[in-house]
Parts: structure tokens; C-alpha cells; sequence
């Protein structure tokens, strides 16, 4: 379905499904600068994620896709090869290395020391990761915060919007 849709010509965009009159598109460069897919168990929150995660790969050929899979490898992992970084929570010493590189990664962006190519960083099951990797917080937070300038993308799911660790974000 998502190889015949047609999407604006919008740097960053995909398809997140239709209403009665049209295909709704969002961009992480003008809607964003991040997304995160909010619902309960079996709502299809990583299904919706593989979907635009595809999408973002097959239209933007110079794309940088980080994944952290916290939902024990089985949301994210059919990109752990096209993905720069791939952590899961099966890894911790992985998961919390790719955190702190994508600390170090937002500063050299920032100094001018390493090109701003546009990178998504795709986090399936954000309350585990924040309540498992201590410093996943303060630098997600960094990204959220900075991440458009340097063109670094959060895209995530998580079980609801109130939840505590989320807050901290």
C-alpha cells in the first residue's frame, strides 16, 4: 500500500493513514521536528512505526536511521541492517553506547565538526528505554530540544502520553 501512495514533495514526509476525504501526510521538517505514536498494547504503534520508517527509507536515499528496539528486538529489528546504529534492550551495554553516542553525535553536529545529514532516530517503546538506560533521558531531552537545527529526528512510540518517564522529555 505505502509504494502506491503519492506523497508531497516534502523533504522528510510520510503517510500516517486517511480520513474520509484524503491520504493525511506529515513531515518531521515541517510538522516536527519529531513524531511519537502514543497507544495502548495491540493498538499497532510499531506497525505504524515499521510503516513510516519504510516510508522515510524508500524516499530519502541519504537518510541516517538509528534504532532502539526496547521491545525486545522484535519491533525494529528487520532495520538493524539499514540502521547506522541498532541497540535493543537484549543489549544493554549496546543500547546505553549508542545513547551516548548519539550525545556525542548531536555536538559535533552543533560544532560544524560532522554534516548535519538528516537522521531518524526510531525508538520503539520509549517509557522502557527511559526507565532502563539512565542517561537516555538528559540526552534525549538534548535532541528534543536542539535536534532540528542539526537535523536529528526523534521518532517513538510509547504506552500513553502521561506516562511518568515521558514527562522528563
Amino acid at each position: 500500500l505505502t509504494s502506491k501512495i503519492e506523497l508531497p514533495d516534502m523533504p522528510l514526509a510520510f503517510a500516517l493513514g486517511f480520513n474520509h476525504q484524503k491520504i493525511v501526510c506529515k513531515s518531521l521538517l515541517y510538522d516536527g521536528p519529531h513524531a511519537i505514536l502514543v497507544g495502548s498494547t495491540g493498538s499497532g504503534k510499531t506497525e505504524l512505526l515499521r510503516s513510516v520508517i519504510r516510508q522515510l527509507i524508500g524516499r530519502n536515499s541519504n537518510l541516517q536511521l538509528v534504532c532502539v528496539d526496547f521491545k525486545g528486538g522484535a519491533g525494529l529489528g528487520e532495520f538493524a541492517d539499514q540502521s547506522l546504529a541498532f541497540a535493543s534492550d537484549h543489549d544493554m551495554q549496546a543500547a546505553e553506547a549508542l545513547i551516548e553516542n548519539l550525545e556525542r553525535d548531536l555536538r559535533e553536529r552543533e560544532l560544524g565538526q560532522k554534516a548535519k545529514t538528516s537522521m531518524v532516530i526510531a525508538i520503539d517503546e520509549l517509557g522502557h528505554l527511559l526507565a532502563t538506560v539512565k542517561s537516555a533521558a538528559e540526552v534525549l531531552s538534548a535532541i528534543s530540544a536542539r535536534g532540528r537545527s542539526s537535523n536529528m529526528h526523534l521518532l517513538m512510540t510509547n504506552q500513553n502520553r502521561s506516562e511518568e518517564h515521558t514527562s522528563e522529555l
